[in-house]
């Protein structure tokens, strides 16, 4: 009798393959509950692992979310790719992965530094440039301005917007994009204390925030395509590559570049947009503020909820009226009137009374206490300096080592 009953197995985890795979293709959630075989389930598999390579190179757009469908009027609608999302981007971005990379030597090289790591025959930022062979001048300056910054006692100065600007017109006319070198750009407008700088903002945070999706992007569709590694040995001519291999790689780029194009288009997800955020609401009588973020810009209205990440900016209109915010457990949160405030100014705007409560709190976190440690998580934007006074006072304290992992998610 089992070879009438296994006919009739297969056609049931057919029927359970399709349904899955109808449902994955209108981008619906699957969850099997019951009873299910697990004979059944294997055999499901096998149909779905067969018929889903037809589905390997599908793309499709998430549903957006409440919060995202929410604030979908603070950024511009955009129907195409950024012009930095184009072959020469995706072939440059595809051939850093390689080792032996100067970009990847300069990250290896700087990250170790960073970290208080000796690097072999690198002890100056000439070193650094030497060995990764690495020619950038209005890059340079502002890597040489940062790495200057390690263990000086002195300030050290910070670049212009206008030179950020220029480094990042410089980076992208290189066809080059790496969050991390973003990163450092944009911990760049710490240091920033003239006004005019200050007014710079929007279109440096826009711009970034480009370059920044189009690196998570190309890095999901690398996931997706999942391309065979490039391996710079891969001849041994002084010709170069042959016609195959040529064509390889040209197929392999067109691939990465059309899943980059529309996974750019879907809701934001990478860590730059999802860590080190803080939830924020803006008050019954306030004023109402812009929230800035992408290039574009919305008015918050009383009683909406915003989660603000570290490339947005808020904007209080100018008068007398206040504009006031409230955290779950930090309390009201006052911005100036006319002013523009970013990440690094959050710090320094709430009560005394909160400040007081958020040093009880990094305190108790340093001590080792885990509840502590994850509220701090949950509000580094107001948070990250305390926490960096409390680890140069107390670095050897048993809650040191969580408090300097949950401050990397701010940093980079």
């Amino acid at each position: 009798m089992k070879w009438l009953l296994a006919p009739l197995v297969w056609l049931v985890a057919c029927a359970l393959a399709v349904a899955l795979l109808w449902r994955v293709w209108r981008g619906r959630p699957v969850l099997l509950r019951g009873r299910w075989s697990p004979r059944v389930l294997r055999m499901a598999a096998i149909v779905v692992v067969t018929l889903g390579t037809a589905f390997d190179r599908v793309v499709r757009a998430d549903p957006p979310d409440s919060r995202e469908q929410a604030e979908s009027d603070s950024r511009p609608t955009q129907f195409n790719a950024p012009r930095l999302l184009n072959e020469d981007t995706v072939r440059i971005w595809w051939r850093s992965r390689a080792a032996g990379d100067p970009w990847a030597n300069l990250k290896r090289a700087w990250t170790q530094l960073e970290t208080g790591m000796s690097v072999p025959g690198v002890a100056s930022f000439d070193d650094v440039k030497r060995a990764s062979n690495f020619r950038s001048p209005n890059l340079s300056s502002v890597l040489e301005r940062q790495f200057a910054r390690f263990g000086a006692q002195e300030r050290i100065p910070a670049v212009a917007s206008a030179e950020l600007n220029a480094a990042l017109d410089e980076l992208n006319n290189l066809h080059y994009v790496d969050s991390w070198m973003a990163g450092m750009l944009w911990r760049e407008t710490a240091y920033s204390t003239d006004s005019r700088d200050h007014e710079r903002l929007p279109e440096l945070f826009g711009r970034l925030d480009e370059h920044i999706r189009v690196s998570e992007a190309l890095m999901r569709a690398e996931s997706l395509v999942r391309p065979e590694p490039l391996s710079r040995r891969a001849w041994m001519s002084k010709a170069g590559p042959s016609r195959e291999m040529r064509a390889k790689e040209q197929a392999t780029v067109q691939q990465l570049l059309d899943a980059a194009k529309l996974l750019y288009m879907r809701p934001l997800s990478g860590p730059w947009h999802t860590d080190a955020t803080v939830s924020l609401t803006l008050a019954r009588d306030s004023a109402r503020p812009s929230l800035l973020r992408g290039g574009g810009r919305r008015v918050i209205q009383p009683g909406d909820l915003i989660e603000f990440n570290r490339l947005d900016l808020l904007e209080s209109p100018p008068g007398d009226s206040p504009t006031t915010f409230v955290h779950d457990w930090l309390g009201q949160v006052g911005l100036p009137p006319g002013q523009l405030v970013s990440v690094w100014d959050l710090a320094g705007l709430h009560t005394p009374a909160a400040a007081e409560k958020l040093r009880t709190v990094v305190t108790d976190a340093i001590r080792g206490d885990d509840a502590s440690a994850v509220r701090l998580e949950r509000a580094l934007p107001f948070a990250h300096s305390e926490i960096r006074r409390a680890l140069e006072a107390h670095p050897d304290a048993p809650g040191a080592p969580r408090l300097r992992l949950i401050l990397t998610l701010f940093d980079h």
